[in-house]
């Protein structure tokens, strides 16, 4: 169609299906437009189109669900590349190769409540503004499969449900956003999933992860995380656990990862790689009783502390025994506030401008083994405490207080044991 559609397919109610696998489609408009009006099924399925003045392919129904399969081609628009709509209960999927949206989004695909498949492996993603778009404005579930993605000016990826579960997977190739790499989130109490390769950031997150009560898991280990602010913040806002599982990650201006719960427990791992924040490394937190574990090898806290890990009454582990932690601050807080047991392995640690390590409970039992390495702090090196009838042991090798004690531990009444003979303090 040199002035208009390419192929323009309408029905009010009875279904749309176009097939132009044989062929390649160019609209002086959009490519393909398959509209229902009514609560017909609408179906695409191409190879090459290019929409010269609109959407390579426009697809969209009131309720009868949407399908597009363009992976036998390329899909070009000069405005989005694929827009996929059901403004009803009808699921949406789209399954690609190669998309470009010139100066729009690469992939926009919605429902109002019957879900969201897109899956861009066969290919590479992009768009002038998000690169892919999946969202469901209720309770439908939202996943996304991709291969490269870039969004030029905003998101990589968005896959966002209001109270749906969403699962992202771009571990078959990097993806790109100027705003963030990477946001999935729900504000109900349904899972949330991220598996990763690279993913970067340019001006914002890396990786974004929430939910309100279903748990968080974030998997980049198969790549590097970069944030312009944070590299990688997972966050549960009510009981639901947080897992995050890393190699490199970096938070250009913010913590490298910032992973916190409301009570489900947070665990995060990031012993195959290493963790740079330019506030804190590595920001562990449960405001409820849910438990903190840290594992870790090299984390730096450019102007924060190394790692910080902290529970309400769930209790604190650490263990950086694989690497060296460095902190502007602290090298290692680990802090419970009631009755959470701490514990504290490491090999180098040094706190530049604070302890070296400190570990405290309120009233729970505290560990620090450090015998792997070296401590080293300014205001003291190991500082090992509880105000409680708890036990206290703390075993090191060399470790060094340079304005402060080099070992401070201390128990009020479930007594106290150093033992510092594998090295000088």
């Amino acid at each position: 169609g040199t002035n208009g559609r390419g192929i323009n397919a309408f029905s009010d109610g009875g279904g749309v299906t176009v097939d132009s696998s044989a062929g390649t489609v160019i609209g002086g408009t959009e490519g393909i437009v398959a509209l229902d009006g009514g609560t017909g099924a609408v179906s695409v399925t191409s190879a090459d189109v290019t929409g010269t003045a609109g959407s390579g392919i426009r697809a969209e129904t009131t309720d009868g669900g949407v399908t597009v399969d363009s992976s036998a081609g390329a899909v070009i628009g000069s405005t989005d590349g694929i827009t996929a709509l059901d403004s009803g209960t009808g699921a949406v999927s789209v399954t690609t190769a190669d998309v470009t949206g010139t100066s729009s989004d690469g992939i926009d695909a919605r429902s109002n409540s019957g879900g969201v498949s897109v899956d861009s492996s066969a290919g590479a993603v992009m768009g002038s503004v998000v690169g892919i778009i999946a969202l469901d404005s209720a309770g439908g579930a939202v996943s996304v499969t991709s291969a490269d993605v870039t969004g030029t000016n905003d998101l990589g990826i968005l896959a966002q449900s209001a109270t749906g579960a969403v699962t992202v997977d771009s571990s078959a190739g990097a993806v790109t956003g100027e705003t963030g790499g990477i946001n999935a989130r729900t504000f109900g109490a349904a899972a949330v999933s991220v598996t990763t390769a690279d993913v970067s950031g340019t001006n914002g997150r890396g990786i974004n992860a929430f939910s309100d009560g279903g748990g968080v898991t974030v998997d980049s280990s198969a790549g590097a995380v970069i944030g312009g602010t944070e590299g990688i913040v997972a966050t549960d806002g009510g009981t639901g656990a947080v897992s995050v599982t890393t190699a490199d990650v970096s938070g250009t201006n913010g913590p490298g990862i910032r992973a916190e719960s409301d009570g489900g427990g947070v665990a995060v791992d990031s012993s195959a790689g290493t963790v740079i924040g330019s506030t804190d490394g590595i920001a562990a937190t449960d405001t409820g009783t849910g438990m903190i574990s840290v594992t870790a090898a090299d984390v730096t806290g450019t102007s924060g502390n190394g790692i910080d890990a902290q529970s309400a009454g769930g209790g604190v582990s650490v263990d950086s025994s694989a690497g060296t932690v460095v902190g502007s601050l602290l090298g290692i807080l680990a802090v419970d506030n009631a009755a959470g047991a701490i514990s504290v392995t490491s090999a180098d640690v040094t706190g530049t401008n604070d302890l070296g390590i400190l570990a405290q409970s309120a009233t729970g039992a505290v560990t620090v083994d450090s015998s792997a390495g070296t401590v080293t702090g300014n205001s003291g090196g190991i500082n090992a405490r509880t105000f409680d009838a708890s036990a206290v042991s703390v075993t090191s090798a060399d470790v060094s207080g340079t304005n402060g004690p080099g070992i401070n531990a201390r128990s009020d009444g479930g007594g106290v044991t150093v033992d510092s003979s594998a090295g000088a303090v």
